[in-house]
């Protein structure tokens, strides 16, 4: 998920705040604990359900990679419009 160490912005911590907790619908400390239990004895996913996981996945990361390239930014002071208020 586009995990960079040296990179705030980008530990797994607020990683998963923008997107995992989209994709697995747990939070992060709920993660955590997950990574604890022992879950030898649960079967595998379904194919059927893995290949909606996997759509679900492009589409979220896909939103991400929009806002990447779009980043949503104020227009310089100078070019911001300044209407008249009227006094009286």
């Amino acid at each position: 998920m586009y995990y960079e160490p040296e990179y705030k912005a980008k530990c797994h911590k607020r990683v998963w705040k923008r997107l995992g907790r989209y994709i697995f619908g747990i939070s992060y400390q709920s993660y955590l604990d997950y990574l604890k239990m022992d879950v030898s004895d649960i079967p595998p996913t379904p194919f059927e359900a893995r290949q909606a996981q996997l759509k679900l996945v492009d589409k979220l990361l896909e939103r991400e990679l929009e806002r990447m390239k779009h980043p949503v930014r104020r227009e310089k002071p100078e070019e911001w419009k300044k209407e008249p208020v009227e006094q009286g």
